[in-house]
């Protein structure tokens, strides 16, 4: 089963704690109640698991000290015998090897596939660590020795087992020490990567939280890309990524999944799951409000075809009560079952869609691409990368991500959003990418500190002055249009060519198009994309201001092989070319409303039929239940 490699095709599953154990489910073992455990999974359709060797119990390794506490070995029986240091089968626990099997054969006799998250050192805010390694464990060479015995020994045991599809790193590995630098990072996982594709070829999935660009964090996304298989995001409605400043099952919330997905996948150019999601529990949404979230994401990973979907956690944990379960108010839970194996009404979701995967039987071809949003050095790349998903989904552009000076792919459009360093985008790579416009693609450009070399020339303005002000500028129309955005320096700009598309407070341009070749430029002069990471209600409040207007000033100008537009800003709709002719559009309502609007077909499409979803469709108006998908075949 090459499983996440397949285009088109979204496996999902959850990750596996047992139901009366949780973490200690393998020092506690109860091979009746994981049984059970298995048995109530698979009856109601969940057929993966992503499961967690408590690593401090499978290598529980003593250090020995001698005089002044130097090291004299290593043990695991409290100096009953001395390990040898030349074995890596040395200081295992032989029992926990059975159980895990034991774990296996009980899978396989269900018909559950496994990805073991093999050094799970890191769980819950607890770290998980065999006494004898100290230091850091990501640097320090003696942790990192034991690191790669105990995965070569956890391969080579199980590599044979039929329900294994993948391995994965771990749990969130980059939680476990602070690296200093980028290539500690980089070192680390290379060396454990390389451990497990020396003895088996199945994919190696990365398994961390929370990656950065090159320049801007230690783990990046393009070194997980360079040494595993599949880069994995683990996205929940949380400050971390400023997805819980508006309800959960309205839009932000609801498309934050699949944009950190995509995000991971352009810049690293591997394929990327979303290995873990979840809503918190009951302290961040109710029942009715997480199955509207788990539908609306689950329908959007396969949209954006993100190959995996795995929800936290398969039983509810907050019956648990040894650390960190008893310090900590926020594992509550999150279960899609009770901890009495009971299932929770959430469940219906993963059940309804189940039942929608198998009929629609085929993998689901790509969707149509608009353009690629570059992203840029010195500066954070999540608000800028995740903002400009949004207002590109309201515009209704279709966007891919890559990163800035490198490789670029060809593409009608290119956003470079909230730009905000002088090096931030090599002069060379910009003159690639304006040769790319010269030829017809669009270039649209938003800068808050960044600065860019001909912007004369490529923008068709004149920059009289320009003063530093780290305030915010207005951005009117003219047509009642009209909002405030960050700004880091305010300009005085004379257009040589350009046309003024909005002017701010003082009358003066601050949004300007000009034709540059075939192509067209975009420029505003102000930090949009980034001013909204932190902004709540931008986007599904009925007041909220116009943002997107920006985005569609150039999307209009954008050539697309699409045949269908919709004129919403709460339904998002991808389009997909079936092998027939005919074209498929999955139309998911990111509102808690219901949702009406209008689709205009083109390229001589005359025909919409239903194919699947809750709404109604009369003639090319469609009505979409509260947080429901309707997803439609288009024909000549």
């Amino acid at each position: 089963m090459s499983i996440f490699k397949e285009k088109g095709r979204l496996d999902y599953g959850v990750n596996f704690w047992a139901s009366e154990e949780g973490i200690r489910m393998w020092r506690n073992w109860n091979e009746e109640s994981v049984r059970k455990d298995i048995e109530a999974l698979k009856s109601v359709g969940i057929s993966i698991l992503r499961v967690f060797p408590d690593w401090s119990f499978f290598q529980p390794i003593d250090e020995i000290k001698g005089w002044q506490g130097g090291h004299r070995g290593y043990t695991n029986d409290d100096g009953t015998t001395l390990l040898f240091d030349n074995n890596e089968n040395s200081g295992l626990n032989e029992v926990a090897f059975e159980r895990f099997g034991k774990f296996l054969e009980i899978c396989e006799e269900n018909d559950v596939k496994v990805i073991p998250s093999i050094l799970t050192g890191w769980m819950s805010g607890r770290l998980f660590v065999p006494h004898a390694i100290k230091g850091d464990l990501i640097t320090d060479s003696s942790a990192i020795k034991q690191e790669v015995r105990f995965i070569r020994a956890f391969v080579k045991r199980f590599k044979d087992s039929k329900v294994i599809v993948a391995w994965c790193l771990g749990n969130e590995c980059n939680c476990l020490g602070k690296a200093q630098k980028a290539d500690d990072a980089w070192l680390w996982t290379a060396m454990l990567s390389d451990a497990i594709h020396s003895l088996d070829d199945r994919p190696v999935i990365s398994g961390m939280h929370s990656l950065k660009i090159p320049g801007e964090g230690v783990w990046t996304i393009e070194d997980q890309a360079e040494n595993t298989d599949i880069l994995t995001t683990h996205p929940y409605g949380s400050p971390t990524y400023s997805s819980d400043i508006d309800p959960i099952n309205t839009f932000r919330p609801l498309l934050h999944p699949a944009a950190q997905t995509l995000l991971y996948r352009g810049i690293g150019g591997k394929p990327c799951i979303i290995e873990e999601t979840g809503t918190f529990g009951e302290l961040y949404a109710d029942e009715e409000a997480t199955k509207d979230y788990i539908r609306c994401c689950l329908y959007s990973a396969f949209a954006y075809d993100c190959r995996g979907y795995f929800w936290w956690i398969a039983f509810d944990q907050s019956h648990l009560t040894y650390y960190p379960f008893y310090t900590n108010n926020r594992a509550s839970n999150y279960g899609v079952l009770k901890a009495d194996r009971s299932e929770k009404d959430r469940l219906s979701e993963f059940k309804d869609f189940g039942a929608f995967i198998k009929k629609f039987g085929n993998t689901l071809p790509e969707r149509i691409v608009d353009g690629v949003c570059i992203i840029a050095r010195g500066q954070a790349s999540w608000p800028v990368a995740y903002n400009s998903f949004l207002l590109s989904r309201q515009a209704g552009l279709d966007i891919e991500f890559c990163f800035a000076n490198e490789e670029l792919p060809d593409s009608r459009l290119y956003i470079i959003p909230s730009l905000n360093d002088a090096e931030s985008i090599r002069a060379d790579a910009l003159a690639k990418i304006m040769n790319k416009v010269e030829n017809g693609a669009v270039l649209y450009i938003s800068t808050g500190n960044g600065l860019i070399r001909n912007l004369g020339k490529y923008f068709g303005v004149k920059i009289h002055t320009r003063t530093r002000i780290n305030g915010t500028k207005t951005v009117d129309f003219g047509d009642g249009d009209k909002f405030n955005v960050g700004a880091i320096a305010e300009y005085k700009l004379i257009p040589n060519g350009a046309d003024v598309l909005a002017r701010d407070e003082n009358g003066d341009p601050i949004y300007v198009s000009s034709s540059y070749g075939k192509g067209k430029v975009f420029w505003l002069p102000a930090q949009l994309e980034s001013w909204l990471f932190d902004k709540s209600g931008a986007y599904h409040k009925e007041n909220a201001a116009p943002y997107y207007r920006v985005y569609r000033e150039f999307a209009q100008f954008v050539p697309t092989d699409k045949c269908a537009h919709i004129d919403s800003l709460k339904i998002g709709m991808t389009e997909h070319v079936l092998e027939d002719g005919k074209r498929l559009l999955i139309c998911i309502n990111y509102s808690p409303e219901k949702q009406s609007a209008k689709i205009t077909l083109s390229k001589g499409f005359n025909t919409l039929s239903v194919y699947h979803g809750k709404g109604t469709l009369k003639e090319c108006e469609i009505t979409i239940e509260p947080n429901h998908p309707l997803i439609l075949e288009v024909t000549k």
